[in-house]
């Protein structure tokens, strides 16, 4: 298996609890050698100690990146700030909502043996309908074809089953 640059990121506002989880699943991950892990985090105007959690963070782990900006008040920016902060030599994304978690060790593993063994794709989604009852298979179409079969919301919209290429 090559190389792979491999980003989770993540928009967060005013739910440390909640990011302290999805952290704790991500750090109990089983990456081969060959996944290169980034951490990339954008907060923006959290009033419940984010800010001074990820300060800390930053300074204990070398593949994070993190936008901690408490002082902007638009917290929709979080998203427009991610996209900007994404290195160049990525090349898959998952964006994961702050109130999320990996279920499993191996889910970067696997997640990034689909992407490999499906070159062609430039998205992968995981809907919650596949990950609430435990399936696991592939299946390739057009976005207008598994919107249609499985519904726009179910597929598309929850963004914590969106994984693309960077620079999609």
């Amino acid at each position: 298996m090559t190389s792979l640059n491999f980003a989770i990121v993540i928009p967060t506002y005013n739910r440390i609890n909640n990011l302290k989880v999805l952290i704790e699943t991500i750090d109990k991950q089983i990456l081969p050698k060959n996944i290169n892990l980034k951490i990339i985090i954008s907060n923006i105007a959290s009033s419940d100690g984010t800010s001074e959690f990820l300060s800390k963070e930053i300074k204990k782990r070398a593949n994070f990146l993190i936008f901690n900006e408490p002082k902007d008040q638009d917290e929709r920016q979080n998203l427009f700030y991610l996209t900007k902060f994404i290195p160049e030599k990525i090349d898959w994304v998952w964006l994961i909502g702050d109130d999320d978690y990996l279920w499993d060790e191996n889910t970067i593993t696997k997640v990034c043996e689909e992407i490999t063994k499906n070159e062609d794709i430039f998205l992968l989604c995981v809907p919650p309908v596949f990950r609430s009852n435990g399936n696991s298979y592939t299946e390739k179409d057009t976005i207008i074809n598994l919107t249609t079969k499985y519904g726009f919301h179910e597929l598309i919209c929850w963004f914590s089953g969106t994984i693309m290429r960077r620079n999609e």
